[in-house]
């Protein structure tokens, strides 16, 4: 195919296509075992993390913490509030969060649709994504609409599971460049705090 074929090509890409490109991931932070990445994405300042440990448990049983609901327990960031609005806990449902931000910033709050999916090779993946018709906006809370990305539980043996969590989100109304300060600590934290948890139990 000619050059000229092939700029011709490039024009009627869909525009989203191209917007849509991500950077390669970098390397962020290396302590206790746990790997955390970040990369822009075209179309938002914020940044996408990625953060990565390995953990002594199995998969299955670790799904269960994961996706354990009852209490809030201290790995989840930041986390002021948790409720479980419908479906099943093990697949797909509705969960509602709201992050206890410091002063002077208000209180933020989303809706996540989760699907839970087991792969054939094992691994076991918690996609997640922010919805806002599930529940009305709530008094004293800035509802955040953008919060996407998933777990995957990757079995290496019978009682260790590689965890990756990985997640692209908006705060509504922080601005990204205080927001990017925070990006690393926070997956970071949360990954320190369920390994933390997996082997007190």
């Amino acid at each position: 195919m000619r050059l000229p074929q092939i700029l011709f090509l490039f024009l009627f890409l869909p525009f989203n296509l191209l917007l849509a490109q991500k950077e390669e991931w970098k390397l962020s932070k290396q302590a206790d075992n746990i790997s955390v990445f970040t990369r822009n994405v075209a179309q938002t300042n914020f940044k996408e993390v990625r953060s990565v440990t390995k953990m002594p448990i199995a998969a299955s049983d670790l799904l269960e913490l994961v996706n354990d609901y009852s209490s809030i327990q201290p790995w989840r960031y930041k986390v002021k509030e948790m409720k479980l609005l419908d479906g099943d806990p093990m697949g797909a449902h509705y969960l509602y969060f709201v992050l206890n931000l410091p002063i002077p910033l208000s209180d933020r709050d989303f809706v996540l649709q989760i699907e839970t999916e087991r792969k054939s090779d094992g691994r076991i993946l918690i996609n997640f994504d922010a919805v806002s018709d599930q529940l009305p906006a709530q008094e004293g809370k800035v509802r955040m609409n953008k919060m996407e990305g998933f777990w995957e539980l990757k079995p290496l043996a019978s009682n260790i599971t590689e965890v990756t969590y990985q997640y692209l989100s908006d705060p509504a109304g922080v601005p990204a460049w205080i927001v990017n300060l925070f990006t690393v600590n926070a997956p970071f934290q949360a990954l320190s705090g369920l390994r933390a948890s997996v082997e007190k139990n």
